[in-house]
């Protein structure tokens, strides 16, 4: 199967990150080394989100979290790419270079070529309308999007980024 091109730039923490990534798609990938907070990479990142587009795909783990909220905080226009808990883990180290290569390949084209502002009304009072009111409702609507483990706000946080509205996510649901 040929490689996807994806023409956003992909961050993610580690060297085996980026191996799985190219594993799954064609694209330029930079790695932060982990927590360490490079400023010539944010630099480069910068430039990267105004011409091209930047993707952040960090581990599923709180290190990751440490991550994606620092570049969060220095990035103004970013996608962001999650894989479940689960789905990353092998012999109880999690990380993005332990999920399959197509996963890996799903998570980043949902994420590819997504507007830098998408619309959605969608509201707290939609979700509980919808009966997304507890933990198993939460994380079945965070898994049909590829959301990553997720509360109640970051679940609509991360659906309004992604420009889901009530209708969509209702159809998602049935």
């Amino acid at each position: 199967m040929k490689r996807p091109v994806i023409k956003e730039v992909i961050v993610v923490e580690g060297k085996r990150d980026k191996e799985k990534v190219l594993q799954a798609v064609e694209a330029e990938v930079v790695i932060t080394h982990g927590l360490h907070r490079d400023l010539a990479l944010l630099a480069y990142l910068k430039s990267c989100e105004r011409e091209r587009g930047v993707i952040l795909f960090c581990d599923p783990d709180a290190a990751g979290n440490k991550i994606r909220t620092w570049l969060k905080s220095k990035l103004t226009d970013v996608s962001e790419v999650f894989l479940d808990k689960k789905d990353a883990l092998k012999k109880g180290k999690v990380g993005v270079e332990h999920a399959s290569v197509e996963l890996v390949r799903q998570a980043l084209m949902s994420a590819a070529n997504i507007s830098a502002v998408p619309t959605s009304d969608l509201k707290l009072s939609d979700l509980l309308d919808l009966g997304i009111d507890h933990k198993a409702a939460r994380d079945r609507a965070a898994a049909v999007f590829s959301l990553g483990n997720v509360n109640q706000k970051q679940l609509l946080c991360r659906l309004k980024s992604r420009g889901i509205d009530k209708a969509k996510l209702k159809e998602a649901l049935s």
